[in-house]
């Protein structure tokens, strides 16, 4: 009986350590009677006290992983890439680049070998350089603006706007000119679309312009645009000659003598009322210049000292070429000499010749005069 009572609490010993369910509980039966002697055969070894069969606690290996330790310090989403990759030392400290141009600074510190921020990036930029973009702008939101990042910033340039006007708007507006004409305007796509201009302004003020005038038109005058309207600058500059009439000199202006290619002084003409026909009988060269009377030579600058008169003087192969000679006897005494053969000048005497004081018996007396302009 007891090898078998042995045999029976091994066998729930053994159920016991495999499953490590609850305490085992059990009868003995009535008519089984347990001597101390048979429980301390057992000995210790073989009696299990009922706190051994409850569950052991789970082990640190049965753990979840959100309990245990962590093995590294995991970056800041927040900050740049890589800032904990950089193995360091101690209680380092340092500084780096950051931001969205790289011109912020980040504070790390070394913590377990390992840097980590401290703090947020300080960045002064507020924009990536080089990015633009364009905003609507001006009276018709039909204009442009460029909002462009420059070192970090946002900048904003002028609007270009093509319109000068609101749609929709009308009035009189100013025209013109010089601005003072009135039409009637209607802003169409930003531009003033407008009837006639009614402009009194006949010019720009201020423009100047050389026009014809005189007699026929043939002269030339100077005009200024003066509050819009073309004023006369001066007279009319027309060429023409002298006529002598009732013993004064009066001009001709566009003359029909003017222009046909000779200088005649005996009708009235001079370098000065017809520079087309006369201009060349001027200048230094007129000793020895071929001639046809005196009247050939007296427009010429005097080339002596002393004063005189100019002849038509016959030379070998009877060409006559102009000569001028001193004649004290002839200038000075108060009558301007004009003869075909020998005649003074008011450059070559002066005294007898003087422009504007002589009396006049026939054209020529009239042809060292100023020759003056026409009225307009």
């Amino acid at each position: 009986m007891r090898t078998w009572f042995l045999l029976f609490l091994l066998v729930a010993f053994v159920a016991c350590e495999g499953n490590l369910g609850p305490s085992l509980n059990f009868d003995v039966p009535a008519n089984m009677d347990l001597a101390k002697d048979d429980m301390d055969a057992v000995g210790d070894r073989d009696i299990l006290d009922e706190g051994d069969l409850t569950p052991r606690p789970d082990s640190d290996v049965d753990r979840p992983d959100s309990t245990k330790p962590d093995a590294d310090i995991a970056p800041d989403p927040d900050t740049d890439p890589g800032d904990v990759t950089i193995l360091c030392k101690g209680d380092e400290h340092r500084e780096i680049a950051c931001g969205l141009n790289a011109r912020g600074i980040q504070k790390q510190r070394c913590i377990d070998d390992h840097w980590v921020n401290q703090g947020d990036c300080i960045d002064p930029d507020i924009c990536q350089d080089g990015l633009s973009n364009y905003t609507p702008c001006g009276l018709n939101y039909r204009g442009m603006i460029e909002i462009a990042c420059i070192d970090g910033q946002f900048e904003e340039g002028p609007c270009v706007d093509p319109d000068v006007c609101v749609d929709g708007d009308d009035g009189i507006i100013s025209c013109g000119l010089n601005n003072r004409g009135r039409t009637n305007s209607v802003c169409v796509e930003g531009q003033w679309v407008s009837d006639i201009c009614d402009d009194p302004d006949e010019c720009v003020d201020d423009d100047r312009r050389t026009t014809s005038c005189g007699t026929g038109d043939k002269g030339e005058g100077d005009q200024n645009c003066v509050a819009g309207h073309w004023v006369n600058d001066g007279g009319c500059r027309i060429s023409g000659s002298w006529r002598c009439s009732n013993r004064k000199y009066q001009p001709t202006f566009g003359a029909y003598t003017c222009g046909n290619g000779a200088c005649e002084p005996v009708a009235g003409e001079s370098p000065q009322s017809c520079p087309v026909d006369c201009a060349l009988k001027t200048g230094p060269n007129g000793e020895g210049t071929p001639c046809t009377n005196a009247f050939d030579c007296f427009f010429y600058d005097w080339p002596l000292e002393e004063q005189g008169l100019w002849e038509c003087s016959e030379e070998e192969g009877n060409s006559k070429v102009c000569k001028a000679k001193v004649s004290v006897r002839s200038c000075g005494n108060g009558t301007c000499e004009l003869h075909p053969l020998r005649t003074e000048s008011a450059i070559g005497c002066p005294r007898d010749c003087p422009p504007k004081t002589m009396a006049c018996g026939y054209d020529v007396n009239c042809v060292f005069h100023p020759w003056p302009t026409e009225d307009w």
